[in-house]
């Protein structure tokens, strides 16, 4: 279904993870269990309208402001590309 509304991350806060200020915010405790949960994510939000995530074309691991960030470059089902911000400092360097 792509008509699915933003969903509202573990926070409480809807966001989409279109920027920093908008960083979907995943909270765990280690890396183990919070970088699965990005991919969680995508597979149930990423790419609406556009027939979902095909594939993680690429990740990358950000600072800003002094915060920690994932950023993910998706390749959607139909061809486009968009990008998702996680902010990660609940669960980045904790193993």
């Amino acid at each position: 279904d792509d008509s699915k509304e933003k969903p509202i991350d573990s926070t409480g806060n809807q966001k989409d993870g279109s920027s920093y200020e908008n960083a979907i915010v995943i909270e765990a405790k280690t890396e183990m269990e919070g970088v699965p949960k990005e991919y969680d994510y995508l597979r149930e939000y990423g790419c609406p309208g556009k027939g979902g995530v095909q594939d993680v074309t690429m990740q990358e691991l950000l600072n800003n402001k002094g915060s920690y960030y994932d950023l993910l470059h998706v390749k959607c089902k139909n061809g486009d590309d968009m990008e998702y911000y996680f902010l990660i400092d609940s669960f980045f360097g904790k193993i």
